[in-house]
C-alpha cells in the first residue's frame, strides 16, 4: 500500500531510492504469527531508536516473498544472505531509523490533511466509480492485519521521510545539506579519559546483616528458587520399533526405482561472487579479470568484500537461484572466472575454484541408506499402533509403569524440572523433542494425574505424569548469604563507580584537568582523537557517542564494560563551508546534477555517524539461520 506513495512522489530521488528505504512494514499475512514468543532483545540501534529481531524477521519474510514473487524462485535464509540481500535488509532497517530520527529533529511537520489526501487518492483503495472508498478502505486493513490508527501513523511516517528526501533535490535547499554532510563528515573531536573501574572499589566496607537483609527483602527475585516438579514419563518412537523391522529385496528396488534423484549426485562447484552496480566499474572490473589479477583483490578492491563474504559455497546448477549465474558457472571446462552476467540485482562477477563431478550410486552403495528409510516408514505404522495400546492399557486401570513394560518400554523420571526445562542442576534432561511443549503439558497437570498421550515431533508420542510439586519459594537468607553479600557488593562496587566518577567529572568542571585528577587519584590517563563520529575502532562506541554529545570543555561519564569512563571535551573543530567554499561546492554540484541519489545515501551516512549505530550481530547472525531468531535461540 505504501508503495503507491512512492509511485505518485514526483522526486527523482525518491524514486530511485524506494528499494533502500521501503517501510519495514511486515511480511503481509505472517505478522501475528511471528509475534508470537519472539524476545524483545534488541537486535539493532539507532540512536536512541530500538529494532526488534520481530522487525528484522518481518522483513526478511517481505524479501522472500519480493524475490519469489519476482523470479519464480524460492529461497531460504541463508540463500538470502549469500545473495547479499541480509545485509541490505539491515542497512534499510537502519536507514529508515536514522531518517526518522532526522525528520523530528529538523521538526518536519506533515498535516493531517495531506496525510488523508495521500490515503483519498490511493488507488488501491477506489471503489466502482474509482473514487476512495471507505468499506473498501476498512476491508483491506482489515485483510492485512492493520487497524486504520496504525495504517494512518505509518503513512505519516512515510511522508516525512519523502518530505526529507526530495529536500535534497529542491534548489532552495541543497546548500543546507551540502554543508550539513561536510560538517559531519568531517568534524572531529579531542578528548582527555580517565577510567573508574567496578573492580577497583576495594575500599567499601563489608555491609552488616541488617543492610543485607534489607538488600535481601528489596531483591527477593534474585533470590527466590523457581516452582519446580518432579515428573515421570514414557515416550514412544519410531527409532524403539525400526531396527527390529525387516526390509525385503523388493521393498529395496522399488524405493530405489522410486527415489532416483535421491542417489544421483549432480555435479557441484565451488562459487565465489561478488556484485556491482554501476556499469563503468564493472567493464574496468571484468577488464581487469581478463588481464589476470587477483579475483579476491578486486573483489576487496571494487565491493569492499573479504573473502570469506565472496563464498556462496558448493553447489549444483539448480542451487543457483540466478539461472544466468548458474549458466555462467558451469560454462567453464575447469575452474576459473566466468564471463560477467547482468540481472535485477546488478553485474555478477563469479569464480568457480573446484568442480566435484556427478556421482551415481548402485543399488548395493544405496542398501545402507534404503533400509533404514524404509525401517522409519514401517515404524511409523507400527509406532500408531502401539500408542492405540499404551492408551487401552492405561484406559483398563494400569499405572504408568505397568504400562511402560507392556508395551516394551521404560519409564524415564526426571527430578527438580523449572518450566525453562532445566532440572537443578542446570541441565536439560528432558528426552523429548518437543521440549517446551513437555513442559507446558507438565506445568498444566495436576500431581498424580497422567496427560494426554501428545505428539512428539513427527515421529514419536509422550504421556506425563507429575510425581511431585516443589512451589516457588525465597530461599532462606541464612543459606543464601553469600550469595547476598556477593550480589549487594556487586552493585556497590558499580554505584561506587558510578559516583567516583560523578565527582571527578564535578572536579575537572571546576577547574581541574582530567590528567591532573587522574594523577592525584592514580587513575589511567588516556589522550583520545582527534576522533570523527565514526571513531576508530577501538574506542568504546557509546563513549565516542558521549564525546559529540559534549560541548568543548564539558565533562560527562559513559558506562563501559566493567567501569565507567569520565571525558572531557578539550577540542572541536568544526569545519566552515566559507574556508572550504570547493569542498562544499563540489558537494552542491552533485546534488544538482544526476547524481542525487548518491548524495542522499551520504546523507544518510551522515546520519548514521551523527545519531550512531549499534547492530547486535548474535540476533542478526541467528535470524538468518534455518528456522529464524525463534528457532535457533538458546
Amino acid at each position: 500500500m505504501l508503495e503507491a506513495i512512492r509511485k505518485r512522489t514526483g522526486s527523482i530521488i525518491v524514486k530511485s531510492l524506494a528499494g533502500l528505504l521501503i517501510i519495514s512494514f511486515g511480511a503481509w499475512g505472517v505478522g501475528d504469527f511471528l509475534q508470537q514468543g519472539i524476545s524483545e532483545e534488541v537486535a539493532l540501534e539507532v540512536g536512541d531508536t530500538e529494532i526488534t529481531p520481530l522487525q528484522v524477521e518481518n522483513e526478511i519474510h517481505r524479501e522472500l516473498n519480493r524475490f519469489q514473487r519476482q523470479s519464480g524462485t524460492q529461497l531460504d535464509r541463508q540463500q538470502l544472505k549469500a545473495f547479499g540481500f541480509g545485509d541490505k535488509i539491515v542497512q534499510r532497517l537502519i536507514n529508515v531509523a536514522a531518517l526518522d530520527l532526522e525528520v523530528a529533529n529538523m521538526g518536519l511537520e506533515v498535516s493531517k490533511s495531506t496525510v488523508a489526501a495521500n490515503i483519498h487518492s490511493n488507488p488501491i483503495f477506489s471503489g466502482v466509480t474509482g473514487k476512495f472508498d471507505k468499506a473498501r478502505f476498512n476491508q483491506i486493513l482489515q485483510a492485512e492485519g492493520f487497524t486504520e490508527e496504525k495504517y494512518i501513523a505509518e503513512v505519516h511516517r512515510e511522508l516525512g521521510r519523502l518530505q526529507l528526501l526530495s529536500s535534497v533535490g529542491q534548489a532552495t535547499y541543497p546548500r543546507l545539506v551540502a554543508e550539513e554532510i561536510f560538517r559531519i563528515e568531517n568534524e572531529k573531536r579531542l578528548a582527555e579519559v580517565l577510567v573508574v573501574e567496578d573492580i577497583k572499589q576495594q575500599s567499601l566496607e563489608a555491609p552488616d546483616d541488617q543492610v543485607l537483609l534489607n538488600y535481601y527483602n528489596e531483591h527477593k527475585e534474585l533470590f527466590t528458587s523457581p516452582e519446580t516438579r518432579n515428573i515421570s514419563y514414557v515416550r514412544l518412537s519410531v527409532d524403539q520399533l525400526a531396527d527390529g523391522i525387516l526390509v525385503t529385496d523388493e521393498e529395496i528396488q522399488k524405493y530405489f526405482e522410486d527415489n532416483e534423484d535421491e542417489f544421483f549426485k549432480p555435479e557441484k562447484r565451488f562459487i565465489r561472487q561478488f556484485i556491482l552496480n554501476h556499469k563503468k566499474a564493472a567493464n574496468e572490473v571484468e577488464n581487469r579479470l581478463a588481464n589476470g589479477s587477483n579475483f579476491v583483490e578486486v573483489a576487496k578492491e571494487f565491493a569492499d568484500q573479504e573473502p570469506e563474504d565472496l563464498n556462496l559455497g558448493m553447489l549444483s546448477k539448480n542451487d543457483l537461484p540466478i539461472s544466468e549465474v548458474g549458466e555462467a558457472a558451469f560454462s567453464l571446462s575447469n575452474p576459473g572466472i566466468a564471463k560477467v552476467v547482468q540481472s535485477s540485482l546488478g553485474f555478477h562477477f563469479v569464480e568457480v575454484t573446484e568442480i566435484k563431478l556427478a556421482e551415481q550410486k548402485t543399488i548395493e552403495q544405496a542398501r545402507k541408506t534404503i533400509v533404514p528409510i524404509i525401517q522409519h516408514e514401517k515404524g511409523i505404522d507400527s509406532l500408531f499402533e502401539l500408542s492405540n495400546k499404551l492408551e487401552d492399557i492405561l484406559g483398563s486401570g494400569a499405572t504408568l509403569e505397568e504400562a511402560a513394560v507392556e508395551v516394551g518400554t521404560t519409564l524415564q523420571t526426571i527430578s527438580g524440572v523449572d518450566r525453562t526445562g532445566n532440572n537443578l542442576d542446570g541441565n536439560k534432561k528432558v528426552s523429548v523433542s518437543s521440549i517446551r511443549e513437555f513442559i507446558e503439558i507438565a506445568f498444566s497437570t495436576d500431581v498424580g494425574i497422567e496427560s494426554s498421550l501428545t505428539e512428539d515431533g513427527e515421529d514419536g508420542y509422550f504421556i506425563l505424569r507429575v510425581d511431585s510439586i516443589s512451589k516457588a519459594s525465597l530461599t532462606p537468607f541464612s543459606i543464601i548469604r553469600k550469595e547476598v553479600v556477593d550480589a549487594y557488593m556487586i552493585e556497590a562496587r558499580q554505584k561506587a563507580s558510578e559516583a567516583m566518577a560523578k565527582d571527578l567529572v564535578e572536579r575537572v568542571m571546576n577547574g581541574n584537568s582530567i590528567k591532573s585528577v587522574a594523577s592525584i587519584e592514580g587513575k589511567e590517563f588516556e589522550l583520545v582523537g582527534p576522533l570523527t563520529r565514526s571513531g576508530n575502532g577501538e574506542i568504546e562506541e557509546n563513549v565516542v557517542r558521549k564525546i559529540f554529545e559534549l560541548k568543548v570543555k564539558g565533562a560527562g561519564i559513559a558506562r563501559i564494560n566493567g567501569g565507567y569512563k569520565v571525558i572531557q571535551v578539550t577540542k572541536m573543530d568544526i569545519p566552515d563551508s566559507k574556508s572550504n567554499e570547493e569542498t562544499v561546492t563540489s558537494i552542491l554540484s552533485k546534488i544538482q546534477s544526476s547524481h542525487q541519489d548518491d548524495l542522499v545515501v551520504q546523507l544518510i551516512e551522515g546520519l548514521r555517524s551523527k545519531y550512531g549505530v549499534l547492530v547486535n550481530n548474535n540476533v542478526i547472525d541467528l535470524l538468518f539461520r534455518p528456522g529464524g531468531y525463534r528457532a535457533n535461540r538458546s
